[in-house]
């Protein structure tokens, strides 16, 4: 019979049992809730205030020397959000190009709104802007109106809908990415009921709202992209369109037909972090 070989000395055994309880404790707490709390003391570091309101956080910070408060979830992918967009100055790049090209950022559109960071950063740079700030997620809009009202930022509008290549219904998806909120995604469904949720085209978006000109259209939605770009889609409206910023999410291997679509309607285009930016050299001198 062969004798069983010890691995580890009693020690060693000692310190694993630690070690798995230790890691069982840990992802007992719910991802979001860990994430939050790693990134709080970074935030206080580096002097961003912090106030408890029921069982969210409200975060005040400085953005182009004004103060703005951002209501962020505790169990949630807000912090993660706050830290991209604000602390990280994800769309500074933008801003770069609207100061080359001598741009007034007064009519935008933010396509993915989410809690309405992108939204408020632009309306610390350019505060006679006109923003609409769609979102398809109802507990995401609801915080996205809360950072719009806490802000009197009265001229931002929230719009429940997801942007889409043409009229139809979606329903949520969460398998996107993990599954964490800012994961959520919409796809197409051929039946309305309460679980869906009724998308605008931009040609329809456009129409609604009577625009003549879009300054900046931001658009982080989630896989989306591909039916907003698609081959059967109408894109004249890209030609009132001076500058777009687009997350284009690789895993739908869309990237090539899309910025060669750009380059056809005549944008210039390039990247900064996650972002294609395109400028449209016909509007833009």
């Amino acid at each position: 019979m062969k004798q069983k070989i010890r691995l580890y000395t009693l020690q060693e055994m000692i310190s694993l049992l630690r070690f798995s309880i230790g890691e069982r404790l840990i992802l007992s707490v719910p991802i979001g809730l860990r994430k939050t709390h790693s990134l709080i003391e970074s935030f206080h570091s580096k002097g961003v205030g912090i106030q408890k309101q029921k069982e969210n956080l409200v975060l005040e910070y400085s953005v182009n020397q004004k103060m703005f408060k951002f209501l962020v979830e505790k169990n949630s992918s807000d912090a993660l959000v706050f830290e991209q967009i604000i602390m990280r100055e994800e769309y500074q790049g933008i801003l770069q190009v609207f100061k080359n090209y001598k741009i007034d950022c007064v009519n935008m559109i933010d396509a993915g709104a989410n809690i309405g960071l992108t939204s408020i950063y632009f309306k610390a740079f350019f505060p006679n802007a006109n923003i609409l700030a769609l979102e398809p997620s109802s507990g995401t809009f609801e915080k996205l109106k809360k950072n719009l009202t806490i802000n009197d930022l009265s001229d931002v509008i929230p719009l429940k809908t997801g942007l889409w290549g043409h009229h139809t219904f979606l329903k949520p998806d969460h398998s996107f990415r993990g599954g964490l909120d800012w994961s959520f995604r919409l796809i197409e469904t051929n039946k309305e009921d309460d679980h869906t949720i009724e998308v605008l085209s931009m040609t329809e978006l456009v129409k609604q709202n009577q625009l003549q000109s879009i300054d900046f259209l931001k658009i982080d939605i989630e896989g989306g992209e591909v039916s907003v770009f698609g081959k059967d889609t109408d894109v004249n409206w890209l030609k009132i369109v001076k500058v777009i910023a687009l997350e284009i999410h690789d895993e739908f291997n869309c990237r090539e037909e899309i910025e060669n679509l750009l380059i056809r309607e005549g944008f210039d285009l390039s990247h900064s972090g996650e972002l294609t930016i395109g400028v449209n050299r016909t509007l833009v001198g």
